[in-house]
Formats: C-alpha cells, sequence, structure tokens
C-alpha cells in the first residue's frame, strides 16, 4: 500500500480530465465553465450565457407550518405560520415580530 507522500510524489498533472461546470447565479442566470488545464499552466477558462434564464433558487411551494417554543409565551416560526391565522389562533398568538426581508405584514 502506497502512502499518500509517494502518491503525490507521482501526481502529473497532465493526466486531468476537462470539468465542465453548470451554473445558475441568485438572478437567475445560467453559465457554463470549461475549465481545461493539460497544455496551459493556469489553465483556460471559457464562459457561455445560456439564453434561458429560470428561478435562481428552488421554490418551496408547501407552506411551512411548524412552530417551535423559544421559551415560554415566546413561539419562532416562518412567513407562512404569520399569514395562517388558523395557527395564530389555536396557538394563542397576539403580537408578531416581522424579522423577514422583503415579506410585507399581512
Amino acid at each position: 500500500m502506497s502512502s499518500i507522500f509517494s502518491q503525490l510524489k507521482g501526481f502529473n498533472r497532465d493526466t486531468l480530465k476537462s470539468v465542465e461546470t453548470r451554473i445558475t447565479t441568485a438572478d437567475g442566470k445560467k453559465v457554463e465553465t470549461h475549465w481545461h488545464m493539460l497544455r496551459d499552466e493556469a489553465g483556460v477558462r471559457s464562459v457561455e450565457e445560456q439564453g434561458n434564464r429560470g428561478l435562481g433558487f428552488c421554490p418551496d411551494l408547501q407552506p411551512d407550518l411548524s412552530v417551535g417554543v423559544a421559551q415560554e409565551r415566546l413561539l419562532v416560526g416562518s412567513q407562512d405560520v404569520a399569514h395562517h391565522l388558523g395557527t395564530l389562533r389555536q396557538l394563542g398568538v397576539t403580537h408578531i415580530l416581522n424579522v423577514a426581508w422583503g415579506v410585507p405584514n399581512a
């Protein structure tokens, strides 16, 4: 069994394969990158922007109605809970502190 040192010593950069990566940015822009490490010491990078934009995140279509108890009379929940009147009444909630950015008060 060879040691990691001998594996590192025997490493040859010319055996690396080129890598293709697809990236979706937060604003939905799609980018493809290609890295080639075969000839150029620094590597060659080419970038192509894809035409169709999508969401920059995975949409969550299921409401999250779970509620945590931080301490007596102090509950923690998502914006879904804050907009679900039945849950709020069931728990006896009288006040809501909205700490979410970009979420209007209902």
